[in-house]
């Protein structure tokens, strides 16, 4: 038969390991003690305290809460990373008042993203374009990696020569403390015999056997109205008949049908670039794109699953899911 005291005493002790727990809990988590001196100050072995910290956890007597102010745009990442099995997203949030480019803005947060990931002499393949510009001309660099940064296509020309690949290799070595190659033909010549020719010579086929090592490489996502069909050898016809083949996206100087397909073999016989195929085998392919009207093309990329991750604005992201959903 139990005594009346039992009870109280076994009572007794629960309500001692309460009041224990709750003292250890809030030095811990609301006035930041460490372990080491909670258990000096309250007379406990160090794995005595780590338990009680655990179970208080546990219990749910300590509750974590991290208040995200962009919770929505962190769903939405985490939406489009599981919608088209993506590495990693990130969404610039929106609206964009009168003067503040997209581009720029993507550019700049791409730039603060991409100096995390790189090491010492990393190599770096880049392609060209306004929005991979803004990145590299963002001034939001603040780490020297000394990277290795290669173009993954030819970009010769005339006139802007900035947003070329070439050129864009070039600033992004600048800001980042590193070194660049050069690939000193255009993105297209004539012909495929012009090109098998042009990939004989040393000054073409060593920078693009060299961003076959890189570890990673940063792509814009063009349309037909991508300037690289401004380059020379692109003529009015050619890109006519890209539209008639149905293409709907551009990447490195590659063309993709609205689901995501490889189309238009002709012109892969006339670049000076990056095979697509040795493109999907780098480690990690970060696209940059955005702004009106680049939906369909950066839908086209994704699903050619050649991109690991996505920087893009708030608008296209809720155009991606709402596609992706099957929402018109």
């Amino acid at each position: 038969m139990n005594h009346p005291w039992t009870t109280s005493a076994s009572s007794e002790r629960r309500s001692d390991e309460f009041r224990l727990l709750v003292k250890v809990a809030r030095l811990y988590y609301v006035e930041g003690v460490r372990q080491r001196t909670i258990a000096a100050e309250l007379g406990l072995s160090p794995s005595r305290v780590s338990t009680l910290i655990r179970q208080a956890r546990e219990s749910g007597l300590v509750e974590i809460r991290v208040h995200d102010p962009n919770e929505s745009l962190s769903e939405m990442e985490n939406e489009l990373q599981a919608a088209y099995g993506l590495r990693d997203v990130v969404v610039v949030p929106g609206p964009f008042p009168p003067g503040h480019s997209v581009i720029n803005k993507l550019g700049f947060r791409a730039a603060l993203y991409i100096q995390r990931l790189l090491t010492q002499d990393d190599v770096v393949g880049i392609s060209g374009g306004r929005t991979l510009y803004a990145m590299a001309a963002s001034g939001a660099f603040n780490v020297i990696s000394k990277p290795v940064v290669v173009p993954i296509s030819g970009g010769v020309t005339a006139a802007e020569f900035h947003y070329t690949a070439n050129g864009v290799a070039a600033l992004l070595a600048e800001a980042l403390g590193g070194t660049y190659h050069q690939v000193p033909y255009p993105a297209f010549v004539d012909s495929p015999a012009t090109r098998d020719a042009i990939l004989q010579d040393a000054s073409a086929r060593e920078p693009l056997e060299l961003a076959q090592q890189a570890s990673v490489v940063i792509v814009g996502i063009g349309t037909l109205d991508s300037p690289i069909l401004t380059l020379p050898h692109i003529g009015q016809r050619d890109i006519d008949e890209l539209r008639r083949l149905g293409v709907r996206c551009e990447i490195a100087g590659h063309f993709l049908d609205g689901e995501g397909q490889l189309c238009a073999p002709q012109f892969r016989r006339r670049l000076i670039g990056l095979d697509f195929d040795f493109l999907r085998r780098i480690p990690r392919v970060i696209a940059v794109a955005g702004g009106e009207g680049k939906e369909v093309a950066i839908r086209a990329a994704l699903l050619s699953q050649v991109i690991d991750v996505l920087i893009t604005d708030e608008f296209t992201a809720r155009e991606l899911l709402k596609t992706r959903r099957g929402v018109r």
